[in-house]
């Protein structure tokens, strides 16, 4: 109400202040975004101020403003993006880019062989995710072969025991069990397993009423317990417990799968808090698959609890054999900046403001995995409901390390 009173017709008195309308308009903008350039303006005492939750709401009103640009109005990547329609392309071998010629080979695997003592299998938090109850972290779904690293994505059902889980993820998961069954019916079934954890019988009904069929019947087969079938196993490995870096050079090369709802991702993510994550790539098949050649890249800031979360999302549309041949994915990830690279040639930039620079300061793993998105599991369905490879034939890790002095 204040604000639009600023634009009101002023009576013949030309002393009142802010009397035309550029000054009306500059003191609008500045009552909107004064705390983005750290102006403050006195508040009518009977108005309380809502104290800052905590450090990283600091900043965040003028860094929201340049992220609203760098999303909308990025006319550096838009060059960025047209040279590399135009660059020569190599993606046979690794070729670093100039200013960081001086980097060193810190981290290698070729995937001749599984090393165990350098990935892991699932997430270090766990086999599934309480909000995604359509797929489960297997270990059979991630193997060496032929001299890569595969990570399938197969319609093969593992039980979860709801008790064996929090009381507060077992809502989630039952709640998740509702909501994925409203996408495609039926898809996340109830099933009873014995004390072995094998599966001994499955029913098309939710978890909740599963359970109360179960203790109608508990006196016959007090041995088998309840659990909801997580309907799709995929691949994910993980260097939580080995290979953790701060700032880098880091690339794959790979053959990406395809199909309807398939979402293969090659991400960096923080070792001790959440964000950081640079997304290199996520690869989304969608409805019919077709979209799976465009390279989604993505710049994780803030936090939920203190409502600053954000996103800066970059997409480049590639080659249509991104599912055919094997191509080299690359992130350059500096103090101040990071950058995406595919087949050698820079596709995106972001340049980190002082606020978003707060949450890329700390050490990040690695992560490969062949997910779905739920929501177009019905067109998965549909297609065949076949298994896909995502095949990474190397990864490699550069950091610049300090001249020794003599």
């Amino acid at each position: 109400m204040k604000i639009l009173t600023l634009f009101m017709p002023f009576s013949a008195n030309r002393t009142a202040p802010f009397t035309t309308f550029k000054m009306r308009f500059l003191l609008c903008f500045a009552l909107i975004f004064g705390n983005v350039r750290g102006v403050t303006f006195a508040r009518c005492s009977s108005v309380p101020t809502s104290p800052q939750i905590d450090s990283t709401r600091d900043g965040f009103g003028r860094a929201k403003v340049g992220m609203y640009f760098k999303k909308n109005w990025d006319f550096r990547n838009a060059i960025i993006g047209l040279n590399a329609r135009w660059s020569a392309k190599n993606s046979q071998t690794l070729i670093l880019p100039k200013k960081i010629r001086h980097y060193k080979p810190v981290f290698e695997d070729s995937f001749n062989v599984w090393n165990a003592d350098i990935w892991s299998k699932g997430q270090p938090w766990g086999r599934f995710h309480p909000d995604n109850v359509h797929q489960f972290y297997g270990d059979p779904q991630v193997f060496v072969g032929n001299g890569c690293l595969h990570l399938l994505n197969e319609p093969i059902p593992t039980p979860v025991v709801l008790e064996s889980q929090p009381l507060n993820e077992q809502e989630r998961m039952k709640r998740a069990q509702i909501e994925t069954n409203a996408i495609l019916p039926n898809l996340v079934k109830t099933g009873w397993v014995d004390a072995q954890g094998r599966i001994v019988a499955s029913s098309q009904s939710n978890i909740d009423e599963a359970s109360a069929i179960a203790s109608q019947t508990q006196s016959q087969n007090s041995e088998f317990k309840p659990a909801i079938l997580i309907p799709y196993s995929i691949g994910l490995a993980n260097t939580f417990h080995s290979k953790n870096f701060t700032y880098g050079f880091f690339a794959i090369r790979s053959k990406n799968p395809s199909g309807p709802a398939t979402w293969p991702a090659w991400w960096l993510t923080g070792r001790n808090n959440w964000p950081p994550e640079i997304d290199i790539f996520e690869m989304y098949g969608g409805a019919t698959g077709k979209q799976v050649h465009t390279q989604t890249m993505t710049i994780h800031t803030g936090k939920v609890e203190t409502h600053t979360k954000q996103m800066m999302m970059k997409k480049f549309r590639l080659s249509e054999d991104t599912d055919t041949a094997f191509h080299v994915y690359a992130c350059l990830w500096t103090p101040k900046r990071i950058e995406f690279y595919t087949d050698n040639v820079r596709v995106k930039s972001v340049k980190l403001n002082k606020w978003m620079r707060q949450y890329y300061r700390e050490p990040m793993y690695l992560i490969l995995n062949n997910a779905l998105e739920n929501k177009y599991l019905p067109n998965l369905v549909e297609s065949g409901n076949h298994t896909s490879d995502f095949q990474v034939d190397w990864v490699q890790v550069y950091q610049a390390i300090p001249q020794s002095t003599p």
